[in-house]
């Protein structure tokens, strides 16, 4: 009781109000429900108490801005994506409405996500309980997370607190009464804070959605690229991962990605700060839960991944691997596809794309860009800036003509534009990702063969990015827009294999920079065998762990010094990693490793073992390419007019 009545004194300073009741639910104190409808700030007052739940369970209060109405929806949009039937009262328990007396007020529900409140009188306080009903305290409907036995809670822009209809863009001050240990991480304005309240508030014109909020222990840290301040906060089970690790492997796609928007984005070499475009974002975080939970269960989500991203923050599910290259190769993925958010949809808007609020009947027809584009682009970044070799570009191309083979043939504008509406939709989201970042990159090829290499879907985009005045583009428009901007040949593939549903014609245009594309190929594979090599910032060295059969004869925790004689660390490992990861056939490799134990020097020499490998949709280089089909190439992937 002392602590919530300290927070109750601390509410009263604040806010300078007198108590009208008190609340008292299962034998707890809840200093919600408290206040009248005149005080000092004019828009939203959200109370969230995490210190005081009751397992699954968390208060919230919800007072609304001056209404204009004498009636007020209250929608809190709900994630369909996993689950078409989600509604509200999954996991919104106990909802009552007052208004400024204290009147209990009539509301109905309206649909799965909208409450409306009669006889308002130009307010309303709401106040109800968010309950996660499902294992490991996670929500598919909100993306919420409540675990307090964990000391982890990841406030949704949706999942706690909604708006009232046309008061989107109103002021927000929001109270959270927090457990002592645990750290808020947002970027939204922290205005007051003690060790047991934060108190944050929300300018006019930016929606609170955007918002997401991550209690956990403290562990973040703080960079800047092109004057924007970006933040890693995360929560790890174990603790095996450490914010400031995560630097190291963000910080270059952060990098990446201004210098892939830039003017003659080819020309920007990896390696600076100032070889870009500002980002346009003032402050944005990062928020990483790794949890030691298998696959399964783990957070009952869909999948490990980026699961969420707003205009200022993106928040990762990921599992609690040490020493994992294929986890960091995964972690830059997602970044990377995120970050690319900020440009698209974020500076390219249409009128049913532009801040969305999960209003599902009203979609946008262009997923195949927000989404596709969005991916192929983020490819590109990790390709350009050394952070992903171009054979595993190719790869990661292959797997994803694979999946969308597992799709029916359906107009993407169409699917897009029908989400929310019928199942057959809804289970072709994930193929945004694959046939729409496939369809980019055949686009790609299209424009600079129709350009002969001046032009690309980059620079297409970037020139119809920031319309004047805040304007945006009618959604049903904005393809004839692009198209507008291509040639005849670029705009007939939009037509036939965005707005239509043909099959993707891989052969045909790939063959234009140099590639072939085989529906299935068994080829000779090299490998060295099985181990990692990840980074080790303590001894300040690339390291191998987990190591299986391999011919060289490692040893755990061996420290990489040289690979044919030529220096390695963590700062060029990039630069090298094909040696290792990708070997030609018959070609030995001589490696050189500090052994901590002994203090001693060893250097190896062995050729790969090669096995048979068959590999459907691969795509590899021609022979006999031409020289123009490689520059196209040079230019599709990497921007550079000549090669």
């Amino acid at each position: 009781m002392r602590n919530c009545t300290s927070w109750f004194i601390l509410q009263l300073v604040h806010n300078s109000r007198r108590i009208k009741h008190v609340a008292v639910k299962w034998g707890v104190l809840l200093m919600l429900g408290l206040f009248p409808a005149v005080f000092a700030f004019a828009g939203y007052k959200i109370n969230i108490d995490l210190q005081h739940n009751q397992g699954n369970r968390v208060a919230v209060q919800v007072e609304s801005p001056q209404l204009q109405q004498n009636y007020a929806i209250y929608h809190i949009p709900v994630n369909r994506e996993p689950n078409p039937a989600a509604k509200l009262t999954d996991w919104i328990s106990e909802l009552a409405a007052y208004d400024s007396n204290g009147k209990h007020l009539k509301y109905e529900l309206l649909d799965n996500s909208s409450v409306m409140i009669y006889e308002v009188n130009n307010y309303v306080r709401l106040e109800y309980f968010v309950t996660e009903n499902e294992k490991n305290g996670g929500n598919k409907a909100t993306l919420s997370h409540i675990q307090p036995d964990n000391r982890f809670f990841l406030l949704n822009r949706n999942g706690f607190f909604g708006y009232f209809e046309g008061y989107e863009t109103e002021p927000v001050e929001l109270v959270i009464h927090k457990p002592k240990e645990l750290f808020g991480a947002t970027n939204l304005q922290r205005q007051n804070s003690t060790d047991t309240l934060d108190v944050f508030t929300k300018p006019p014109q930016s929606l609170l959605h955007e918002n997401l909020i991550m209690y956990a222990l403290p562990d973040t840290f703080r960079f800047t690229v092109m004057g924007s301040s970006f933040t890693i906060a995360v929560f790890s089970e174990t603790g095996a991962h450490k914010a400031r690790d995560l630097y190291y492997i963000l910080k270059p796609v952060v990098q990446g990605v201004s210098r892939f928007w830039a003017p003659n984005s080819g020309n920007n070499k990896p390696g600076t700060d100032t070889a870009g475009v500002a980002l346009p974002v003032k402050q944005y975080t990062f928020l990483f839960y790794f949890t030691k939970n298998d696959r399964s269960s783990a957070l009952n989500m869909n999948d490990y991944g980026g699961l969420m991203c707003s205009a200022t923050s993106s928040f990762y599910a990921l599992p609690e691997i040490n020493y994992s290259p294929n986890l960091y190769r995964l972690l830059q993925r997602m970044a990377a596809h995120e970050l690319m958010h900020l440009f698209l949809p974020n500076l390219l808007h249409t009128n049913l794309s532009e801040r969305p609020l999960g209003n599902e009947k009203m979609q946008t027809r262009h997923l195949w860009l927000y989404e596709g584009v969005t991916e192929y682009f983020a490819l590109l970044v990790l390709l350009q800036n050394g952070l992903m070799e171009e054979a595993d570009f190719w790869e990661e191309i292959s797997k994803k003509a694979g999946a969308a083979q597992q799709y029916p043939a359906l107009s993407m504008t169409e699917a897009s534009q029908n989400l929310g509406r019928k199942s057959k939709y809804n289970l072709w989201y994930a193929n945004f990702y694959y046939r729409g970042a496939l369809a980019a990159l055949l686009l790609d090829i299209q424009l600079a063969e129709d350009t002969q290499n001046n032009g690309n879907l980059r620079i297409i985009l970037s020139g119809l990015m920031n319309l004047p005045d805040g304007k945006v583009y009618p959604d049903e428009i904005l393809l004839d827009t692009i198209m507008a901007k291509c040639g005849k040949q670029a705009a007939t593939f939009i037509q036939q294999y965005i707005a239509g549903k043909e099959n993707l014609p891989y052969s045909r245009i790939l063959a234009a920079i140099g590639m072939n594309y085989y529906p299935e190929i068994t080829e000779p594979f090299a490998t060295f065998g099985q181990f990692w090599v990840v980074p080790n910032y303590k001894a300040k060295a690339m390291q191998f762990r987990n190591i299986g059969k391999e011919p060289f004869g490692l040893q755990e925790g061996d420290l990489l010094a040289a690979l044919n004689d030529d220096p390695v660390t963590i700062g060029n490992f990039n630069q090298y990693k094909h040696l290792i990861y990708r070997p030609n056939i018959d070609q030995p490799l001589q490696i050189t490793i500090r052994r901590q134990r002994l203090g001693q020097s060893f250097t190896f020499s062995a050729t790969p073992y090669v096995t048979p490998k068959t590999t459907q949709h691969a795509i590899r280089q021609t022979k006999n390419a031409t020289a123009k089909a490689l520059q196209r190439k040079a230019w599709v992937l990497y921007e550079r007019a000549e090669e």
